[in-house]
């Protein structure tokens, strides 16, 4: 153990899950594994493993030493609650005095698991609902958005959210978005994908979504295609729910002017992040309920916003689309905004805060 992490140290271990969405919260720790190393003595080594079992396994074993500073781990969306439960209350035994972080890389709102908060030190989320008052609630069909669906569109939901007990409101941390997820920090270190390069772009409105799911996944990415359609011939339109290979469907962003942006299983989705990348205009249903890091959502200054029934879907693009110098203000200001998180290093300054919280410091093997 000692040898593995060396002298002045803070002690992670990892305990995570595999895909590349789960592990868009662990790439950052590898991008800027020098400098957290550098600044805080962070040091960490990562296990990938689905199974409940042996994440308890590998949790024991590293934890027993009492070495350990921080143990953070990540379970898959569908495991059953109890196990989830079960697996937290025997870590919670074992920690000693270390602090135990849970990952949640899960693309809803809600709180899958509120039951392990007593059993945890920190539950970091991609982003949560503003008003944290909602969390005291049950929502029809576990999220926010799928409550939504029920008593505005009369769909049917077996389960129910679990409600949050709002004493351990200050469990909940924020924490990083998809703006970390390892291919699209490769695809911003490319120069040939700086923000709104291609001036000479001739797809005007870009919307290529997947609707193949549930119902209530599909129901907005099947309105924005029908709408998006209806531009044509007017306007030059990809409206598709075919998918692209993802060098191909890049190559296409950088030759769109916008793309639409619906929900997925979660409010944001990667599609937002490879649209700003790309230099297109993002237009998706309004996300003013949220927050999130970095703050790449800001109404008609780095996206616009559009109902989520998607009813004035077609007048946005078209005011857009004719209006280019609106366009290009939107854009270049949602670019300059993504470069900003790294220029001035803001997970660092992140990792830190969560440290000093933690009480977390330096300490010589």
């Amino acid at each position: 153990m000692m040898m593995l992490f060396g002298r002045n140290y803070v002690n992670a271990i990892f305990i995570t899950e595999t895909g590349s969405l789960a592990c868009s919260q662990i790439y950052p720790f590898y991008f800027y594994r020098n400098e957290l190393k550098d600044r805080f003595g962070f040091r960490f080594k990562e296990i990938q493993v689905n199974d409940l079992e042996k994440k308890l396994k590998y949790a024991a074993k590293y934890m027993e030493s009492g070495k350990i500073d921080l143990l953070f781990i990540q379970t898959r969306f569908n495991v059953d609650a109890n196990n989830v439960l079960d697996l937290f209350k025997k870590i919670s035994v074992l920690k000693r005095n270390t602090k135990l972080i849970y990952l949640d890389w899960f693309a809803p709102l809600h709180i899958p698991y509120p039951f392990i908060l007593p059993f945890i030190d920190i539950y970091i989320k991609k982003q949560y609902l503003k008003n944290f008052d909602l969390y005291d609630q049950e929502f029809t069909g576990e999220t926010n958005y799928t409550d939504y669906l029920a008593k505005e569109r009369g769909m049917k939901f077996e389960t129910h959210g679990i409600k949050v007990d709002p004493s351990y409101y200050n469990k909940l941390v924020l924490g990083w978005n998809f703006i970390t997820e390892e291919r699209l920090i490769k695809i911003l270190k490319k120069q040939h994908y700086r923000f709104a390069q291609n001036k000479n772009r001739t797809i005007d409105v870009n919307c290529r979504v997947k609707v193949k799911g549930k119902e209530w996944y599909a129901y907005q990415r099947k309105i924005a295609i029908a709408e998006i359609s209806k531009l044509s011939p007017a306007y030059n339109v990809v409206a598709t729910s075919e998918l692209e290979p993802q060098k191909n469907y890049v190559k296409e962003l950088l030759n769109s002017k916008i793309c639409v942006s619906p929900f997925g299983y979660g409010e944001i989705c990667i599609r937002d992040f490879e649209a700003i990348l790309c230099g297109c205009l993002l237009l998706k249903p309004s996300i003013e309920h949220l927050v999130t890091e970095p703050e790449l959502f800001v109404p008609n200054e780095t996206y616009v916003p559009i109902d989520w029934e998607l009813k004035n879907l077609r007048e946005k693009a078209e005011y857009y689309l004719e209006n280019k110098a609106e366009r290009e203000r939107v854009v270049a200001k949602a670019g300059e905004e993504y470069i900003k998180y790294f220029k001035e290093k803001r997970f660092l300054d992140k990792i830190g805060a969560l440290l000093n919280r933690l009480n977390i410091k330096k300490r010589e093997a």
